[in-house]
């Protein structure tokens, strides 16, 4: 047996205090503070409990704190025995995205209290994580839950499980005494208990419940050229005065005629979240620069997720933006609507493209609706557990450079297409694990181009059978790169139509294990340059039926 008796003093220990795995324990605390903490910036400072058998906590009236300074703090219970604690501050000094801190498992405790950074000045997304790796997480507090953050610019966000981890359940805080907020952001998170959740300056970040936010409004830049950080720059009215209030996630920015007086102005983007954006009306071509973004998915070139309803470009502006933009679901309508007015998206995202469930909004769904022509670089779709829908208008194009769908957990992706989807380069749907769905239907085409020079294939399902394709598909283009035309999908595909006589190298490939169904195929090479039709399931033949089938000049392997 182990016992461990503070003895009513003040302690403090460097690094991580844990109770592991072994015999029988019993920690009592008494009345003093164990304090956690570690003479490093950025270094995480521990209070864990994992895997222990045999473990009693005599909590007494003591006090816990994790985190201190430029500490960053960490107390999770991994056992599913529900410990009892008396008080608990943690405190998140995380300054970029890489530095969190965490909180969860099975708990209860009197007073509870969540402390973002206070002393940072430079922008940085401070977040706690309620996280036990897989477990699920309900503490209970039963007396006083504060949680705080540095400001309405440096607001602490609390996600309700770690990004890109759907496996994870149900998290929740359950609050029964009272409860004070201010400048909190909340992501997928479930608030619980006979308490009243809100506070001041409480923001919206997507797939809550048992939270009162703070009303949606709608802000208007001012005073020319700044920093989205500056609350001078914010109005309630079109060219009114200052507010000195900041944009919440469930809020929409205006920049219009009287945002800018002048040309050569720049708005320069320092924050990762950005709520909804209407750009209609706004003159003397100001700049809308996102590079310099602190906190980020990736702190150094400067990603920013799009979380808002609307988006509503303006060709007049010029972005200069990071290296990618994360379309996340949108935590009011769950449903995000994009015109872009004729401006390019790739100048919104430089790198790249991502759609998502989101990427912090596990299990959750979305719609994301184009309402005009897009062309856009290198886009991902990528689903991390829920289930979302793509929408583009009749009579218009989706152009994008390289497209991939990567799936890591069950979801279903639907791309209702009635518009004709442009490919120039790449397009490749393909699953890590789980069991997902990409359905791409409606009454559009899919395009293909191939003029570009690069070795890259269009593919559907190569690595699964859970791709259905309900659109015709037309091969254009002459480039002599081989490339394939990879199929396996479920349903009937309408059409695949090769376009092209020319000795342009592209070939048609089938990958299923089934029988792939195709209505019409119309696949015509011309003497000298045989359209190529293959077949490759792990060695084996595979079977293809084709109702109308107009194929000449080919070979077959």
């Amino acid at each position: 047996m182990c016992s461990s008796d503070l003895n009513d003093y003040n302690v403090t220990v460097g690094g991580t205090f844990a109770c592991q795995v072994g015999g029988t324990k019993v920690l009592t605390m008494g009345s003093g503070t164990l304090t956690i903490k570690y003479p490093g910036v950025g270094t995480t400072t521990s209070f864990v409990c994992d895997n222990v058998n045999n473990l009693t906590i005599n909590a007494e009236t003591s006090t816990i704190i994790a985190g201190n300074g430029s500490y960053n703090g960490v107390f999770k219970i991994y056992d599913a025995t529900p410990y009892t604690f008396y008080n608990i501050e943690l405190n998140t000094p995380n300054t970029t995205w890489e530095y969190t801190s965490s909180l969860g498992g099975l708990f209860t405790c009197n007073n509870l209290t969540i402390k973002g950074n206070q002393t940072q000045t430079a922008p940085a997304l401070d977040s706690l994580y309620l996280d036990v790796s897989g477990a699920d997480t309900q503490i209970t507090v039963n007396g006083a839950l504060t949680i705080t953050g540095k400001s309405q610019q440096i607001p602490l966000t609390i996600w309700g499980n770690y990004p890109n981890t759907a496996y994870l359940g149900p998290e929740m805080i359950i609050a029964n005494g009272t409860i004070s907020m201010t400048d909190v952001n909340f992501v997928n998170f479930d608030a619980g208990g006979t308490a009243t959740w809100t506070g001041t300056r409480i923001g919206d970040y997507g797939g809550n419940t048992g939270v009162t936010f703070d009303a949606p409004r709608n802000l208007y830049w001012i005073g020319n050229g700044g920093s989205w950080q500056d609350t001078a720059h914010w109005s309630l009215t079109s060219g009114g005065t200052t507010a000195f209030t900041y944009p919440l996630g469930q809020d929409t920015c205006y920049f219009d005629e009287n945002s800018f007086s002048s040309g050569s102005q720049t708005v320069t983007l320092n924050v990762y979240f950005v709520p909804s954006m209407n750009w209609t009306g706004v003159t003397n071509n100001p700049t809308f620069s996102a590079r310099n973004i602190a906190g980020s998915l990736d702190y150094t070139s400067g990603e920013w997720g799009w979380v808002g309803s609307q988006y509503i470009l303006n060709p007049n502006v010029t972005v200069v933006a990071g290296d990618g933009t994360h379309l996340l679901s949108s935590p009011v309508t769950g449903t995000m609507t994009i015109t872009t007015n004729g401006q390019s998206l790739d100048d919104w995202s430089v790198g790249y493209a991502e759609f998502n469930d989101g990427d912090y909004n596990s299990n959750t769904t979305g719609t994301f609706n184009f309402a005009d022509s897009v062309d856009w670089g290198t886009t991902y779709v990528y689903g991390a557990g829920g289930d979302y829908v793509i929408n583009t208008a009749v009579n218009t194009v989706f152009t994008i450079d390289t497209f991939d769908l990567a799936r890591n957990h069950d979801s279903t992706v639907t791309w209702t297409l009635d518009s004709t989807m442009k490919i120039l380069d790449e397009f490749d749907t393909y699953q890590n694990t789980g069991s997902g769905h990409f359905i791409l239907a409606g009454a559009g085409e899919f395009l293909y181009d191939n003029d570009a020079v690069t070795d890259a294939n269009l593919t559907f399902g190569t690595y699964s059978e859970t791709e259905e394709l309900y659109v015709p598909i037309k091969v254009a283009g002459a480039s002599t790169t081989s490339r394939a035309l990879y199929i396996s999908t479920e349903g009937t595909v309408p059409s695949i139509t090769r376009t092209t006589k020319v000795a342009d190298g592209i070939y048609l490939q089938f990958w299923t294990s089934g029988t792939q169904y195709i209505d019409r195929l119309v696949w015509v090479g011309a003497e000298g340059a045989l359209a190529g039709i293959y077949s490759y399931t792990s060695g084996n033949d595979a079977s293809v039926s084709i109702a109308h089938p107009e194929i000449s000049y080919y070979h077959i392997s």
